[in-house]
């Protein structure tokens, strides 16, 4: 039983990593707001993409904490902070890629003084989708050191 769980849950780590590769290939980057509504179904269908993975992700680095050992304290930890990882890309996805395009969408025939406190909106949402980037990126660099001490040890 616990090497069946091991396969899927490696499987559930390769599904994860196609899965992002696949998103980062459809990723589109930032523009004006006429370009962010234009690319509006693309920006969802990527982001979706992206929030559906990150579930075998989870249920991945469960197995590769179990594999190491659920009991060993520092294969746990790593296991803890790749789901605080996850957290903050779930967030980061949700916010860049469903929240942005609907509230943009809200506002496209929106008077100039209007664009100008929506562009204002969107430049802290930006900030603050770069911010849950760089918490992601710590906190899985903490995870893979945390799982490779694990490993050594």
């Amino acid at each position: 039983m616990e090497t069946q769980f091991e396969k899927k849950a490696g499987l559930s780590l390769v599904l994860f990593t196609l899965l992002m590769i696949f998103t980062m290939i459809l990723h589109p980057a930032g523009g004006s707001i006429e370009y962010l509504l234009k690319i509006t179904p693309r920006i969802i269908t990527t982001h979706s993409i992206a929030l559906l993975s990150l579930p075998f992700a989870m249920v991945g680095f469960w197995g590769l904490t179990k594999k190491l050992g659920s009991g060993n304290y520092l294969s746990f930890c790593g296991f803890a902070f790749s789901v605080f990882a996850l957290i903050a890309v779930l967030i980061a996805a949700a916010t860049n890629g469903l929240v942005m395009p609907i509230f943009i969408h809200k506002y496209q025939q929106a008077s100039a003084p209007v664009m100008e406190n929506v562009k204002m909106i969107l430049k802290y949402s930006f900030s603050l989708n770069n911010a849950f980037d760089y918490v992601y990126s710590v906190a899985f660099s903490f995870a893979i050191l945390l799982w490779s001490a694990a490993i050594i040890q």
